[in-house]
């Protein structure tokens, strides 16, 4: 992927890839991503981040030039939008999320001090992957932990190439869902190399490798999130979490 010349280091790839292909949704719904590897050199070029930086206007409260921030829908939801990559920047290097980085302690506190119901990450490596693609990242621990610290209820990633939510129990019994929804492009065909993680404490709730976005609704303490795909039928019975 290295040797590609159109991985988005240039103002006429995002045109042609970006704003043309999703004018008509761009015209109505805002569009809050996440970095992933392919928007920096941990899989592409260096110049896709400060590009990638350059084309998107984030709302709320934004650290490190955007690489994450938070914002808030009333005080029902608030997002949290974090970076796990390792793409670098001399401008904006990558915030970490291990023990002792900024942004560990920005969403420690951000989470702590959050007066909205449902608090909801999203992020683009999973803790958790079945595969076939990726694996699990051990590197998010630290992550985990503070989320389960802060009694979060549903963390959404990308990464791999389907759909795929996975259940965890907590060290305090809660209940703390990964939700995978990564197939809006090349989809993974195979079928999950594993299905339980850490000695059961979490487990692959579904699988489907088929295009798709999630529709994602929250009524007071529940949410429902259905896959939807190009026919815009569910391909897979809805996933229903709960927040106290």
């Amino acid at each position: 992927l290295r040797s590609r010349q159109d991985t988005g280091d240039r103002d006429a790839h995002w045109e042609s890839r970006f704003f043309v292909p999703y004018a008509e949704l761009l015209r109505s719904v805002p569009i809050y991503p996440s970095l992933g590897n392919h928007d920096g050199d941990e899989s592409e070029s260096a110049g896709d981040l400060d590009v990638y930086l350059d084309n998107f206007f984030l709302p709320g409260e934004t650290r490190a030039g955007g690489r994450y921030y938070r914002f808030s829908y009333g005080k029902l939801a608030e997002f949290f939008g974090l970076d796990s990559t390792k793409n670098r920047s001399a401008q904006f290097p990558a915030p970490g999320v291990g023990s002792g980085s900024e942004q560990l302690r920005w969403v420690d506190e951000a989470l702590r001090t959050s007066p909205a119901r449902w608090k909801i990450p999203f992020y683009h490596h999973p803790r958790y992957c079945g595969g076939p693609g990726h694996t699990s990242e051990p590197a998010l621990l630290d992550l985990v932990g503070v989320l389960e610290r802060r009694q979060v209820g549903v963390v959404f990633n990308g990464h791999e190439h389907n759909w795929q939510p996975i259940e965890q129990t907590t060290a305090g019994g809660r209940r703390l869902l990964h939700i995978i929804t990564g197939a809006g492009g090349e989809l993974r065909l195979g079928r999950p190399g594993t299905t339980s993680f850490d000695g059961g404490q979490a487990r692959v709730l579904d699988w489907v490798a088929q295009r798709h976005f999630l529709l994602v609704a929250i009524e007071g303490d529940r949410m429902t999130m259905t896959p939807i795909g190009t026919d815009a039928r569910p391909i897979s019975k809805p996933i229903e979490a709960r927040q106290p």
